[in-house]
């Protein structure tokens, strides 16, 4: 392992993005709630919501002022390509 490859993924891989991110901790503690406790792949998005709502209000408490935005905007941006720390898609067989 080089300097090079290190300074590659820590830009291009979501894993190490996520590392260097400001609320890393708090995505983290969420995922692993979600997926990793409960030893699962996949997660339905109202389960996912209520644990960052859940987590947002024990943040909150600690700090009003910490992590502004929406359980929906934590998630929806996780989501993203541009940070792909979560994959969004439809159960085989089901459409909305």
């Amino acid at each position: 392992m080089d300097h090079d490859y290190v300074t590659s993924l820590l830009r291009h891989h979501p894993g190490w993005r996520l590392l260097r991110a400001g609320n890393a901790a708090f995505v983290a503690t969420v995922l692993h709630r979600v997926l990793v406790a409960e030893s699962a792949r996949t997660v339905g998005e109202p389960t996912l919501l209520e644990a960052v709502d859940d987590e947002l209000y024990r943040q909150r408490q600690r700090d009003p002022e910490a992590l502004p935005r929406s359980a929906k905007e934590y998630v929806t941006e996780w989501a993203s390509p541009e940070k792909g720390w979560l994959r969004s898609f439809y159960p085989a067989g089901v459409r909305s």
